[in-house]
């Protein structure tokens, strides 16, 4: 006999196996990646409402994304992010440092927002990205590199 609140607790699972497998894939900062990994978990885990309204949980497809994306721009000495959920299963990633602040706003898999701002001169950016993420890692390592980085409050 089918029992489907078991196979859909089975699905969850291996759900959440695959944002954690997404996430280990990159071993260069294994405390910021477990820190991103346990995140990533809870936001999956948000009751209908969260926010007071009709917040859903961020979605299976933005969190393996997000997991995959961060596995792919963040060096060895990247700060944690903080991750921030939107109402409707998207999610926000930020960090914000003496140099400047980049936030990477995920709305579906290849539907992202970038804005950086940089401390030292008024130049603000923002691009929408759906492959090409290269110019972020480089955003990312100029807000990141040296003295004054204040870790993420999340």
């Amino acid at each position: 006999m089918y029992n489907s609140t078991f196979s859909g607790a089975v699905t969850r699972h291996e759900r959440a196996q695959a944002v954690y497998r997404a996430i280990s894939m990159s071993a260069s900062n294994s405390s910021m990646l477990d820190a991103v990994r346990a995140k990533l978990a809870a936001l999956r885990q948000l009751a209908y409402g969260w926010d007071g309204y009709r917040g859903v949980a961020v979605s299976h497809e933005n969190a393996y994304f997000a997991a995959q994306l961060l596995s792919q721009i963040c060096g060895p000495d990247t700060p944690t992010p903080a991750i921030v959920p939107g109402a409707v299963g998207d999610l926000q990633i930020e960090w914000h440092t003496a140099h400047g602040d980049l936030e990477l706003h995920i709305v579906r898999p290849y539907d992202v927002r970038a804005f950086v701002s940089f401390a030292n001169y008024g130049a603000d950016e923002e691009l929408s990205l759906t492959r090409d993420f290269s110019q972020v890692a480089k955003w990312l390592l100029a807000i990141t590199e040296g003295d004054g980085v204040v870790p993420a409050a999340a």
